[in-house]
């Protein structure tokens, strides 16, 4: 993929083409190694003219151009067609860099987190639950000149609406990355409910404190780093870098419900020592409580999904 991952990680910034390039490496799952052709035009060269010269986008890159067995490959190079993934570009010079191609900015560690969710919304969502019908009544109960009322948007209110009418007072599964945003929204403001803490920094009410709650259950930053977390300040290339690499081993197995990667779900396994020290077992079900989805055994699946053994 000819990243430079030795200069990243000694830097103590990432700007946004590196991390880009990061982030194709994470998700990338059918990619074959690349012809020549393509090795030679992704040189280093062309990533410095590529930061370097006016003009220069996404469209520069190609993608999904050659086929392997008839089938269109993702060759691992850097390509942001998910706008979801980085916002402000890439297909044009974005207004709010100055004139300048975003690419070329470090990325702060806000920007970071939000990417970074935005990426793992679609794996994380099936793990967790929320009681629409407490939801609902949360926001009637709210000022609508109130920020947590406003950070709401009208198709937030409607899903809302729609899943505590389908749901009633049962606790339900999330179903798409879309509720998993409302999920963060809800837990921002009522974290006890959600089973979730606050930081040094970032406390409740605050963004993104849900967020670093989820990054921590999940194994993918450390309790220490969420803690020290400083939204305003530059993501360095090595905690990027460990971030990342944590996302890409759970990809596989951990957002699956498999956490040991024997190819049997959490729920039909013994859970594993390593991610269940203390080997608790509440309901006595031979399956531990942080891989059973339903800790005492009464039919609903736990409020907050998959539990963390501290």
């Amino acid at each position: 993929m000819n990243i430079p991952i030795n200069s990243i990680l000694s830097n103590t910034g990432i700007n946004r083409y590196e991390l880009t390039r990061l982030l194709n490496a994470v998700e990338c799952k059918d990619c074959i190694v690349p012809n020549n052709d393509y090795l030679n035009r992704y040189t280093n060269l062309f990533w410095q003219k590529f930061t370097a010269e006016p003009g220069r986008d996404f469209d520069d890159i190609l993608y999904r151009q050659a086929s392997y067995n008839k089938k269109s490959y993702y060759y691992c190079v850097a390509y942001v067609g998910d706008r979801t993934y980085m916002r402000g570009y890439p297909l044009e010079t974005s207004p709010v860099c100055a004139g300048e191609f975003c690419g070329t900015r470090n990325t702060t560690k806000a920007e970071f987190l939000q990417v970074i969710i935005n990426m793992i919304a679609k794996y994380l969502y099936p793990i967790y639950s929320l009681n629409w019908n407490t939801v609902e009544a949360w926001v009637d109960d709210l000022n609508s000149r109130s920020y947590a009322y406003k950070n709401l948007s009208e198709d937030d209110i409607k899903i809302i609406e729609k899943r505590s009418k389908e749901c009633g007072k049962q606790i339900c599964s999330l179903q798409d990355a879309n509720e998993l945003n409302i999920y963060l929204k809800y837990c921002m403001f009522n974290l006890k409910e959600c089973g979730m803490i606050p930081f040094e920094k970032i406390k409740e009410g605050y963004w993104p404190v849900a967020e670093l709650n989820v990054l921590y259950r999940q194994q993918m930053i450390s309790l220490d780093d969420a803690v020290k977390y400083n939204i305003g300040t530059l993501i360095d290339g090595k905690l990027a870098v460990e971030i990342l690499s944590r996302i890409n081993s759970l990809i596989g197995c951990s957002f699956n419900n498999d956490y040991d990667c024997d190819g049997i779900d959490n729920a039909q396994d013994s859970c594993p020592t390593g991610y269940n020290p203390q080997q608790r077992d509440y309901d006595k079900d031979k399956i531990g409580d942080v891989c059973d989805d339903d800790v005492d055994n009464e039919g609903i699946k736990n409020p907050i999904g998959i539990l963390d053994d501290n």
